[in-house]
């Protein structure tokens, strides 16, 4: 529907962010925008499309830092990005993440 086009977009312009620019861009760009679990969800599910792996930890743990609760799907999503890309280490930091839940 019309909030997966909008997170399509969002997650656009989170890969648009060049590296240097990610610590001041990412919070401005999804304030407002992610504020629920859900929205979340809906944002990692659109970087997963685009295998963006390194980008959506960098959004988890923003997400995290303001308060967004994280829950066992965002640890999946995260896991099977990093596994797709058989970068085990990190496959394994956000699963040992998820076990405070």
């Amino acid at each position: 529907g019309e909030q997966n086009n909008g997170m399509e977009d969002l997650a656009g312009a989170v890969l648009a962010i060049p590296e240097e620019g990610l610590g001041v861009q990412l919070g401005p760009l999804l304030e407002g925008r992610v504020c629920d679990p859900r929205a979340l969800t809906r944002l990692l599910s659109a970087l997963g499309r685009r295998q963006a792996a390194a980008r959506s930890m960098h959004v988890v743990k923003w997400a995290h830092h303001t308060g967004v609760l994280l829950n066992a799907i965002h640890y999946s999503k995260l896991i099977s990005l990093w596994g797709a890309r058989r970068d085990w280490v990190k496959a394994k930091a956000a699963f040992d993440g998820m076990l405070p839940l």
